[in-house]
């Protein structure tokens, strides 16, 4: 599956019915300078679909599959964020995302209203090229997530993400 361009990109998430009349489509990867542990994720993760969100067994292993990625491709909508996980193609050093695979079976989606707080900043004080993303749901748990602002593999990213980050850039 092809998602080096934004059209290709954008059927992957037509595919899931992940389209709003707002999309902000990007990649995003682990913050391996935070405490991203996959028990972590799954925490905000699970938080965020209660209320009867996960429904049944097959949600829930989706989501844990989904949070134990390293690497995603995001749609923001109006609604919330559409989140596809990347899984790498053999060994990878740095991650990679054109060495990476979209897992469209292990799409999640998670509506605006379970974040209290989504904030962008500067990933280092001399490195303004990444910038962390800051997930908090209202359970208080948090996903911490990276992006760069231009991936050259994939050219829709920095107008997509500069959108983004333009948003909630503190």
């Amino acid at each position: 599956m092809d998602f080096k361009t934004i059209e290709g990109a954008t059927a992957i998430f037509k595919r899931v019915s992940c389209i709003g009349s707002e999309n902000c489509i990007f990649v995003a990867f682990k913050d391996t300078k935070k405490d991203t542990s996959v028990g972590g994720m799954l925490g905000g993760a699970v938080g965020a679909f209660a209320g009867g969100m996960v429904r049944g067994m097959n949600e829930s292993e989706k989501l844990k599959e989904a949070a134990g990625a390293s690497a995603w491709l995001v749609n923001q909508t109006e609604k919330g964020f559409g989140i596809v996980p990347l899984k790498a193609n053999g060994v990878q050093l740095t991650i990679k995302p054109e060495k990476m695979t979209p897992q469209v079976d292990k799409f999640v989606f998670i509506p605006n209203e379970n974040f209290s707080e989504i904030s962008v900043k500067n990933f280092a004080l001399l490195n303004k090229k990444i910038q962390s993303i800051k997930l908090v749901f209202k359970d208080g748990v948090k996903l911490n997530w990276a992006a760069r602002i231009v991936e050259k593999e994939f050219p829709y990213q920095e107008a997509n993400f500069t959108v983004f980050m333009n948003k909630y850039k503190k």
